[in-house]
């Protein structure tokens, strides 16, 4: 699902994520059909993830100790949030989680696909359409 990212109009102060949680629209989510918003979180040493269709489910029961999302920015370099304003309201080039399990360390990087489009400016005969529909 992360891999589908698409960005949303973000409110002005809004974000993608932190450290604990990430929220945004994918074109593939787990359960629901069509565009759906996503939302993947830590609590309890647990990974949780919900859409349109499920409220909750518990992807990975853990117990996870250290485990975090991080998101690369424009400049190559990791942070543990993502506010739109402060990156231009792009979204950043990779997601990655971070865990350590009883069995060992987890280390998810996630590229994202696209840079997303910008829903402020899209207009559909951008896209060669000549009828402009």
């Amino acid at each position: 699902t992360t891999a589908g990212m698409q960005r949303e109009a973000p409110e002005e102060d809004g974000q993608l994520g932190t450290h604990e949680w990430l929220e945004y629209t994918t074109p593939a989510p787990l359960a629901a059909t069509g565009f759906s918003t996503v939302r993947w979180w830590l609590d309890g040493g647990r990974l949780h993830y919900a859409d349109a269709r499920v409220a909750d489910v518990v992807i990975i029961a853990g117990p996870l100790r250290n485990a975090g999302f991080s998101y690369l920015d424009e400049n190559g370099d990791w942070t543990q949030r993502w506010k739109w304003q402060d990156h231009g309201a792009k979204l950043p080039k990779m997601v990655r989680l971070t865990a350590t399990t009883a069995r060992g360390n987890i280390d998810w990087l996630v590229p994202l696909m696209a840079d997303g489009l910008d829903p402020n400016t899209l207009k559909l005969d951008q896209f060669g359409n000549s009828d402009g529909i």
